[in-house]
């Protein structure tokens, strides 16, 4: 396990045994805030580890999320759409932008500021819980009005 700055504080027992932003089970102690992991190196075979709840390596601007599960009585057509969202499970709705890329691929953006992040298998697949409920007409994702939003 190493810090962003590439200090090694500890060892983990395999990559695959670690989820993005998992706090429990690290084996790291020490003074200040919990420990988190932010990243995975799987060249290095390192597991990169930060220290407190809001550090920003946790969060991103953006996901990309495959077989999302939509409360509308259709799923959406291609273009963008306000929502609220749930990307984990017991967390509150949120709101957000989303908008097809590739089928099946969607980009979700949050509205109010950023978003955690969150291990692949919580949302790239068919099991993902989400909640969606469209508040707007769609729009172009490449209008002038949208631009600013694409990250």
């Amino acid at each position: 396990m190493v810090t962003p700055e590439g200090k090694t504080i500890g060892e983990h027992v395999g990559l695959m045994f670690y989820t993005l932003g998992q706090r429990k089970g690290l084996g790291i102690g020490g003074a200040g805030e919990p420990w988190f992991v932010a990243a995975k190196d799987l060249t290095k075979n390192e597991l990169i580890v930060v220290q407190g709840h809001d550090h920003p390596l946790l969060y991103t601007r953006s996901l990309v999320m495959n077989d999302l599960s939509f409360t509308l009585p259709e799923r959406p057509k291609a273009g963008r759409y306000t929502c609220k969202r749930v990307t984990v499970w017991r967390t509150r709705l949120a709101n957000c932008a989303i908008w097809m890329m590739k089928p099946p691929s969607w980009c979700l953006t949050n509205r109010n500021g950023r978003l955690r992040r969150v291990s692949p298998p919580c949302c790239t697949t068919s099991t993902s819980v989400w909640a969606a409920a469209s508040s707007k007409r769609p729009t172009n994702p490449s209008s002038s009005r949208d631009k600013g939003n694409a990250v």
